[in-house]
């Protein structure tokens, strides 16, 4: 029963997976969530294979996306809120 709800749960997230966030160029698409209820100033990421700056972002927005050549799961992220 465990291998069966293994391997159900394999098929779905590698099935759930889209191309969305790649382009036909190999570029990578990140774009930012705010679900916080404060607003986020000056955000800066960096993915190790770039970094972008997003500007501002109010509570509960989506930013663009913006192109990385490279990224990891996890990236820096510096931001201000409140000052």
């Amino acid at each position: 029963m465990k291998k069966t709800v293994l391997i159900i749960s394999v098929l779905l997230t590698f099935f759930s997976c889209t191309s969305d966030d790649v382009t036909e160029t190999g570029d990578i698409l990140i774009r930012i969530e705010n679900k916080s209820s404060s607003d986020f100033k000056n955000i800066l990421v960096n993915t190790s294979g770039g970094e972008n700056n997003y500007g501002d972002l109010n509570s509960n927005q989506f930013s663009d996306y913006k192109k990385f050549e490279l990224a990891y799961r996890y990236a820096f992220v510096e931001l201000s809120i409140d000052g």
